[in-house]
């Protein structure tokens, strides 16, 4: 689906909440959307709880109302942090209503449980709008807030550049997100299958070892032995003195005898390009390529379709 001017639209606060010095920032994500030309409603009343911007039954609850609000067409994150994990298991996504679902970082959590219980949210792992690296006077930010606008609005095909770390083609539903949120979620009913997917990994902050940790956890636990390809972000600051990412990525998955490609430029870092999960996609040495549909999972086999 995409919008349309006058479309109405609501920005939530699944995760952390944010500091005193960057409340500013929500207004100004509102009025830029409102720039957009979309009608804006902060669903943002409960207050902070600890180092999240509000108890776990707030948070539900808040989301819980948008996402079942037919008139709501879009659903936007002010930040990711944490706190996304300890609501799972009290919302039930199968319920909500189709609509954009807009975020990335923690809110990776929300989307692999909105595969797993197959809703009818279409996902879109961008920006979080209350953010300096979707509101900041930058060129990179402008390029965030243009592609973005251009996906919402235009829908159609993305195009992506990527380093290939181990060559060939492959195509299926991208899947993913944030590593770290992608691993914990290994063992729980909110991670949906991976077979036959693109998986797409990033992070930001972690070094290589624990990257490598991770990657294994995925491994050892069986998840990724039958996906079609693996695509990286960025992997913005996953740096030490001594380790190359690329090296550490093809000696922990290099054997799994598919496609491995680095540097999508989504996810953390300056520049987050708005892609689709669930969504077609094709990575082919260096690009990856996707088109306009959402993968449906059958209710049975787990199986997938266009």
């Amino acid at each position: 689906m995409i919008l349309h001017e006058g479309d109405e639209v609501a920005i939530v606060a699944p995760a952390s909440a944010m500091t005193s010095t960057n409340q500013g920032l929500v207004t100004e994500a509102a009025s830029l959307l409102e720039s957009w030309g979309l009608v804006v409603r902060l669903n943002l009343d409960h207050q902070p709880h600890m180092y999240l911007s509000g108890s776990d039954s707030e948070r539900t609850v808040a989301l819980e109302l948008v996402f079942a609000d037919d008139a709501i067409k879009a659903v936007f994150c002010t930040r990711g942090g944490y706190g996304s994990q300890r609501l799972l298991r009290m919302l039930d996504l199968s319920s909500a209503g189709p609509k954009l679902f807009v975020g990335f970082s923690d809110l990776t959590a929300l989307h692999l449980a909105a595969i797993a219980q197959r809703s009818a949210l279409e996902l879109i792992h961008g920006p979080n709008v209350a953010t300096t690296q979707f509101l900041a006077d930058t060129a990179d930010a402008e390029r965030n807030r243009a592609d973005l606008h251009r996906l919402l609005f235009d829908g159609g095909d993305v195009e992506a550049p990527v380093t290939p770390l181990v060559p060939g083609e492959a195509s299926g539903p991208l899947l993913g997100g944030c590593l770290s949120i992608v691993a914990a979620q290994v063992g729980t009913p909110y991670l949906p299958p991976l077979d036959e997917s693109i998986l797409f990994l990033e992070d930001i902050g972690e070094s290589p070892y624990k990257v490598d940790r991770m990657l294994h956890q995925l491994r050892n636990a069986g998840v990724v032995d039958r996906v079609s390809g693996v695509v990286f972000g960025t992997m913005h600051d996953c740096v030490d003195p001594y380790n190359r990412i690329e090296d550490v990525i093809v000696d922990v998955l290099g054997d799994l005898g598919v496609p491995i490609a680095f540097g999508l430029p989504s996810g953390h870092g300056p520049r987050n390009t708005a892609i689709r999960l669930n969504a077609p996609t094709t990575l082919k040495n260096k690009t990856v390529t996707q088109s306009q549909g959402t993968v449906h999972r059958d209710s049975e086999s787990g199986d997938s379709a266009p």
